[in-house]
């Protein structure tokens, strides 16, 4: 929780600073849709790689926007998952899922052009994931790998959002790649990437 709450202060203060800056127009939203998630591991072994659908939900701002681009951040719920299946064994051991919840913070650079009333976006940005479950694995097939508390990657992104007045309404697709392991034991580090593709609605505060 320290650390959460250390993650949380930085990103609440690093918004602050970058809002009062901001000379356009600001939107508060709310995102909300489904993530395909998979583990995968640098030996390319088969565990856990079958993917899985989960939903997510993230609220944020979007700001600093100028004539072809504006930063977004975002902080919400993201449930990982993978999916394991193995005719070699029998019962619960078959087929499995594991599932861990986190926190999960972005911030992306969003370039954009118009084009009949609506702004084509493409994005690209850094995200951080904290742990908010135990770190031990569901399956005691999976016996002596522990979850990382805290793991980071990259984002990149593609959508189609229309301004209204002064709301904001948009679908967003996004590809969640980790670059810094999910979860590890003594000899094999598991990454997780992920396809997300979301509603967005936000409200222009200004």
């Amino acid at each position: 929780m320290k650390k959460l709450s250390y993650i949380f202060s930085v990103w609440v203060m690093l918004l602050g600073v970058l809002f009062n800056t901001s000379t356009h127009a600001q939107y508060i939203k709310l995102d909300n849709g489904f993530t395909v998630s998979s583990f995968n591991n640098n030996d390319d072994l088969p565990f856990l790689e079958d993917r899985v659908v989960n939903y997510s939900f993230l609220i944020g701002i979007d700001y600093m926007e100028k004539n072809w681009f504006y930063l977004s951040s975002q902080v919400g719920y993201m449930r990982l998952s993978g999916e394991e299946t193995n005719p070699l064994l029998q019962g619960e051991f078959s087929n499995f899922t594991e599932n861990k919840n986190f926190i999960h913070f972005n911030t992306t650079f969003r370039g954009y052009i118009r084009s009949s009333g609506f702004k084509i976006i493409a994005g690209l940005g850094p995200y951080i994931n904290v742990l908010a479950d135990s770190d031990d694995f569901d399956s005691s097939l999976y016996e002596g790998y522990d979850y990382q508390d805290i793991h980071t990657g990259a984002i990149s992104e593609f959508g189609l959002t229309h301004d209204l007045d002064k709301l904001r309404f948009g679908l967003i697709g996004r590809y969640i790649l980790g670059l810094s392991s999910t979860a590890s034991n003594e000899f094999i580090s598991l990454y997780t990437d992920a396809f997300s593709l979301m509603v967005t609605v936000g409200y222009d505060i200004f």
